[in-house]
């Protein structure tokens, strides 16, 4: 098993979707988003960590929970004066992202994906930043 298994499953999952994603890409860090190149729509995967839920057999085997972040992009060449164009391309491919994901098991090793919330939008002058966070579990 590799330790980020569901996150690559993840990356191949929004491949996968027929809604005219330009770009899916696994990246470092949230940072990394508003730096690498723009091309629209995107969906970015971010592994925002891991921790323990559970210990048996004196801690050699440990019950973890790993979070995902998922970041919509879009542009709109009209948006620094129309918001609502750009959140009508956002708010068209949201709900097929979120939905691909949401309670789908990546491994025969992990708990479905839950969803744990939306973290901040980020409004840039022509891009817009949608992220969702997922957390699933598994044993090592």
């Amino acid at each position: 098993m590799n330790f980020f298994e569901a996150g690559q499953k993840i990356v191949k999952r929004l491949e996968s979707l027929d809604i005219g994603l330009k770009k899916v890409e696994f990246i470092r860090t949230i940072l990394d988003v508003k730096t690498s190149k723009q091309t629209t729509p995107a969906a970015y995967v971010v592994y925002q960590g891991h921790r323990v839920v559970d210990t048996a057999g004196r801690g050699k085997r440990s019950k973890m929970a790993q979070k995902y972040t998922i970041v919509v992009a879009v542009s709109n060449a009209a948006s620094q004066t129309q918001v609502l164009e750009m959140l009508g391309d956002a708010g068209a491919l949201i709900p097929y992202v979120v939905n691909s994901i949401a309670g789908w098991q990546p491994t025969e090793h992990h708990s479905p994906m839950l969803p744990t919330g939306m973290d901040k939008v980020w409004l840039d002058t022509a891009f817009s930043y949608y992220p969702f966070t997922f957390e699933t579990t598994f044993t090592l």
